[in-house]
């Protein structure tokens, strides 16, 4: 019975556990829009189409087939430069806008 145990049960070495902790994301996971946000009141995006909305109070970002509106108070651009946008603020909201297009995939 134990030389069936065995030969069932799958042995895997450190190398295969460190392997499986710091697998590689698939390609193209950095160059889709990310967004990092930290509960200070500071959101960074990396990878945005552009600015389609800012002022003090709202900043709307193209995310691809998607528009992040962020709302809040005191909202600044602090740093626009090689694909990353860093906003900060008080920040009261984020919601994702999708177009009339995306939602009729999402319904078929």
């Amino acid at each position: 019975m134990d030389g069936v145990a065995k030969k069932g049960r799958r042995k895997e070495g450190l190398g295969g556990i460190l392997s499986s902790m710091f697998r590689m994301p698939e390609s193209g996971f950095y160059t889709d829009a990310m967004v990092h946000i930290s509960a200070g009141g500071e959101i960074q995006v990396d990878n945005s189409k552009g600015i389609r909305l800012y002022d003090e109070n709202a900043v709307e970002l193209e995310m691809g087939r998607v528009v992040m509106r962020i709302t809040g108070d005191a909202l600044a651009l602090e740093t626009v430069a090689k694909g990353i946008i860093l906003i900060r603020g008080k920040v009261f909201g984020i919601s994702f806008l999708y177009s009339q297009e995306e939602k009729k995939e999402g319904r078929t």
